[in-house]
């Protein structure tokens, strides 16, 4: 039998594995929030950021108005929707490249429990959406006793 010798330093292959895994987690978390029933090629990206008070939503979209978005929240879930509707109808027109996007999307993100659902606010600003939530402090150092039945 023939022994290996392990180098914990030269973990090149585990490392691989790791820089693997995370970028499959990040498209699994990606893919996550999108509605696949929708046919349509517009899904809009978003940028999620936090700060010490609130949680913040910002997407662009470009060529839609307020009234095309909907915004709600239900069980921790904030859901974002909207449609970018063609501002013409299409007739009989040689297109030599059309690479704009139209339709419908759905985007829904899973909330931490920390958050004020009653107090989220939004504004559409430039084709910019921009969603901010409030956190709930949650003090998690107070020790609370459990009664045993």
């Amino acid at each position: 039998m023939r022994f290996i010798n392990f180098e914990p330093l030269k973990l090149e292959s585990v490392n691989n594995l790791k820089w693997f895994n995370d970028g499959f987690k990040s498209l699994i978390d990606e893919m996550s929030t999108i509605n696949f029933e929708n046919k349509s090629n517009f899904i809009p990206k978003f940028d999620i950021s936090e700060d010490k008070s609130k949680l913040y939503f910002e997407t662009e979209v470009p060529g839609m108005n307020k009234a095309d978005i909907k915004i709600s929240v239900q069980n921790d879930v904030l859901t974002i929707s909207g449609e970018k509707k063609r501002s013409e109808e299409v007739k009989e027109k040689n297109y030599f490249r059309s690479e704009r996007t139209f339709g419908s999307f759905k985007r829904s993100f899973t909330l931490p429990s920390d958050i004020d659902a009653e107090n989220i606010q939004a504004k559409f600003e430039n084709g910019v959406l921009s969603v901010a939530i409030p956190k709930v402090s949650i003090d998690r150092n107070i020790e609370k006793m459990i009664e045993i039945k």
